[in-house]
Formats: structure tokens, sequence, C-alpha cells
């Protein structure tokens, strides 16, 4: 049988949940993998100082990282320390000796993720990080391997475990900021000092290394909106409850057209009807929706029935625009919810798309299906038929901005839509930009579209005109 040698790095909770974990199940590793885990060497900072050496023998415990990357018989590092550094130069310097390393130190694989990469690469040594975000579920491999031929447009969950139990026991006891952050500690789910968690640096790394998996390109933790729970009260709570919302720290990534990317974390108001206000206790939970594109056909109904197990949000648009049947075979083959965009063009086609059950979510785009008015009215029918809608967009200015934003405030609108500050796309707008403001957008209130265009830059944009006169 193979033996494969490994050093770790830190042993304090996690090394020794990582060393426990190896010797209580060896004899199934064995027998599934046919290899044998051999735990060589321990690195640890204070021999005096390190509570739980009593748990394996003294010999392995060494204090020199020389003594772990000049053994040409450990061939993997597991990183079990936590934080940047002395994390960073240690992986750095193993993959260089040619060690695959493990971790689920999200900080620094968000930080330093990329350098990581090159290095083992360089090294022809391997890198692995399941861990760092949502590791039981497992949620990276998914997006790596079962989701690599999907266009993943958005990413929304709650990916930290400590502040939604915190919320949870504002909103559901009543507590305080400070009650909950308390009980949260003496149950461990908080540390001593719980900046990480509360301000929300932990979900912000877990972005960080989501969003750049799930839209192929690099998203820097300074380029992520972060805001905490610790300013949240329990007046916040009531307000949100009596307008029919949760409050949830919600992790959010979107692409838009053009390769721009939105990701940001911060308290958001949650209807109580959406399934992320049930998320109860600890338990993170990341919904995730794929925008397939009309890349499949009906053959390919097995696979997509083969993702039920990730609960994702939706499907949206598996099927050429035409193959209504198709669209209804492969509702009926898969638990995850089939969402129709290219082939609502009317009222009429969506009617069809819920009587005929080829769907049961409708992305309603006022461009695509004729303006305002049809869009009001596909909603109305949806809303009468309990099918949740969301609002898809393309890259409008203000003008259009402004319909997508007073259509995403109808009840039926449930699901993130294509909603974001037009801010974010134009240095300069035709209309006053929209732009957000702690998390939201106010919808248009004005005469006719609700907004007006600026006529300096609208004359700076025209490039013809002519005057029309009747009578």
């Amino acid at each position: 049988m193979k033996q494969i040698n490994i050093a770790l790095l830190g042993f304090g909770t996690v090394g020794t949940g990582v060393y426990k974990l190896l010797l209580e199940n060896s004899i199934d590793i064995e027998h599934r993998e046919g290899l044998s885990i051999c735990v060589k060497r321990i690195l640890v900072r204070d021999l005096q100082k390190a509570a739980r050496l009593q748990l394996a023998d003294r010999s392995l415990f060494t204090l020199k990282i020389e003594d772990i990357l000049d053994d040409p018989s450990i061939s993997v590092v597991v990183e079990c320390m936590g934080g940047v550094e002395p994390s960073r130069t240690y992986i750095l310097r193993a993959l260089s000796a040619k060690k695959s390393v493990v971790t689920a130190n999200k900080e620094v694989i968000s930080k330093h993720w990329h350098t990581f990469e090159q290095q083992a690469r360089d090294n022809n040594a391997g890198l692995y990080i399941e861990a760092t975000v949502g590791g039981g579920i497992p949620l990276l491999r998914t997006l790596t391997d079962s989701l690599q031929a999907n266009n993943i447009t958005r990413l929304m969950g709650i990916i930290n475990g400590t502040t939604n139990f915190i919320l949870t026991r504002m909103s559901e006891k009543g507590m305080s900021f400070e009650e909950a952050l308390l009980e949260a500690q003496s149950r461990g789910y908080a540390e001593a000092d719980p900046a990480s968690d509360i301000e929300g640096f932990d979900a912000t790394y877990k972005l960080s290394i989501l969003s750049s998996l799930a839209f192929h390109t690099h998203i820097p933790v300074d380029a992520i909106y972060r805001e905490g729970i610790s300013s949240l009260s329990t007046s916040d709570f009531e307000a949100a409850r009596q307008l029919g919302y949760e409050i949830k720290l919600l992790a959010i990534g979107k692409k838009a057209q053009g390769g721009l990317v939105e990701v940001r974390v911060h308290p958001t108001m949650v209807p109580l009807e959406h399934p992320l206000a049930a998320v109860r206790e600890r338990w993170p939970d990341i919904p995730l929706q794929t925008d397939a594109n009309q890349a499949y056909t009906r053959a390919d109904s097995g696979h997509l029935a083969s993702l039920d197990e990730f609960d994702l949000l939706l499907h949206e648009q598996p099927l050429p625009e035409d193959d209504w049947y198709g669209h209804v075979l492969i509702s009926q083959a898969c638990r995850t919810p089939i969402c129709m965009d290219e082939s609502i063009l009317s009222v009429e086609s969506a009617d069809s798309a819920l009587r005929f059950g080829a769907a049961s979510i409708i992305n309603i785009k006022p461009g695509r299906v004729g303006g305002y008015l049809t869009a009001r009215d596909i909603h109305d029918l949806c809303w009468s038929r309990s099918a949740p809608v969301w609002c898809g967009g393309m890259l409008e200015t203000g003008i259009g901005r402004a319909a997508n934003i007073a259509l995403a405030a109808l009840p039926g609108f449930t699901l993130p839509g294509d909603t974001s500050a037009s801010n974010r796309y134009y240095e300069v707008d035709v209309t006053e930009p929209f732009v957000l403001d702690d998390g939201q957008i106010a919808v248009p209130t004005g005469a006719g579209i609700g907004v007006d265009p600026i006529p300096e830059v609208l004359a700076d944009l025209t490039v013809w005109s002519t005057e029309v006169r009747v009578g």
C-alpha cells in the first residue's frame, strides 16, 4: 500500500482536528483509496505553550520549518495556522520545495491565491483550497468541475455562520447585538476577537474566492464593498418585520455585460418568503443560478438533473428558445426550477411557459418583450400564478435603467435582477446616474419615465437631428 507522508503547520483547533480525523478515519481511507496517510511532522510556534501536544507523539513536533521543507519523504504540507503571516511565506516555500499544499486559510488564499497558483505551476506541485469556502458542501469543486460549462452570472448567499447565528438571535429572540454576540462566543461560534466575522471580513475573503472562480477573473479583496453587522439594533429588525423582510448578511456577486463584476458584502433586507430568510441558526446556504444561454439539448436532461443535488436557484434558458416541448421535458426531469429568458417575447409566451410547464420562473426583459407596459402585464400574469420573476436588463443608460428599477419594484420580483447602479457602467449618463445608497437604489418618482435627460449630454451625443412641424 502506498504511504503518503504529510506535515501539519500549526496544531491549534484546526490542526488537532485534522490530526484526529486522519487517525479516526485511517482504516476507511486505506480501504477506499488504497493510501496510508502518515503525519510525519507538526510545526508549532512554541513547545512550552502548545496546550495540545499530548495528543500526538512529542517526536513529531518541531519549531523549524526547514525540518519539513528539507525532508524529501514529506510530499504534502497541510497549512492550519491561519492568518497571512507566516502562512503566506511557508506556503510559498513549501510549493517551491515541490510539496503540494492543502489549506483552509481563506484570508491568505483570497489575498495571495494567484501568486500561489503560479508557484505551484512552476514547481509541478498541487494547491488544494476546497476547505476555504463551504468545504462541507463541497462548493468550489462544484464551480470548477460540475458547472464549468455554465455561464454563472450571479452569486448570492449567507457564507458566514457566526453572523447568521447572531442575526437569527436578534430577529427571533429580540436580543441586542451585544447579547447575541456573547451567546455566540459562549457556544464557541464566535472568537474572543470576533471582528473578522462581525465586520464582514470573513465573508469578504470567501466572496473573493467564490466570485473569482464563478466569473473566471481575479476579484481582489480590496475591490469588494464590505459592511458588517455591529451597528444593527433591535429596532432595525422590528422595522424589517413590519415591512415583511428579514435581515441577513449577504455576499453578492453579479456579472454584467462587458466583463464588469459587482461584488459586495453587507446586511440586506430579504423578503420573508425568500428561501434565504429561512436559513436557521449557523448553517450557511449559498444559492447559485446558472445561465445556460441555450447551450443544451434534450439529450442533456440527465446531466442537468444530476445538478439537483447542489440545490441551485434555477437553470436559465437551458434549450433553444423555440424548443418549448424540450423545456417541458427538462422541467419534469429536474428538481431545480427552470427559468425562461430568450423564449419570453410577449404575455402569450409567458402564459404558455407557465401553462405547459416549460418553466416555473420568468426573466422579464423590457427591451425584449416590447416595452414597459408589456413587461408589467407579464409580471401581473406571473403574480396571479405565484410564479417568481426577475428583471433582466441589458447595458441601459439611465433612461432604460429607470424603467427597469420601477419594474423591479413590483411585488412579484422576488429574485435578484439586473438592476445595479448605472454609474458603474457609464462615466457620463444621459440622466442623473442611479447610485447605490446603503445597498439600495431609489425608485424614480418623477413624471413620465421618472427621470429627465440632461440636455447638455444629449447635445454632445447627437450626431444628426431634424425638426418636423405639423400644420
